[in-house]
């Protein structure tokens, strides 16, 4: 679905070095311990057993950072 949208529609002069990556990830994951709102309140009150904290997340805007385990996910940010 995704390759015929992007081939169909000319990107912006703006965008055409930009890259969207889409994951598809089943089981026990979640987005917010993928992408960690370490800061948000709401998260830590509501996750008390499994929230990441602001030391564990690898950091990659204010406020938010990857799962500690998603060292690989971190590098391809860093290097793009």
């Amino acid at each position: 679905m995704f390759g015929r949208i992007a081939h169909a529609v000319a990107p912006p002069r703006e965008l055409e070095n930009r890259i969207l990556v889409v994951f598809e990830m089943s089981g026990g994951n979640d987005g917010l311990n993928t992408v960690v709102p370490y800061t948000n309140e709401i998260y830590k009150k509501n996750r008390t057993s499994i929230a990441i904290g602001e030391g564990q997340a690898l950091k990659i805007a204010d406020g938010f950072g990857f799962h500690p385990s998603l060292t690989g996910m971190a590098k391809l940010l860093e290097n793009s």
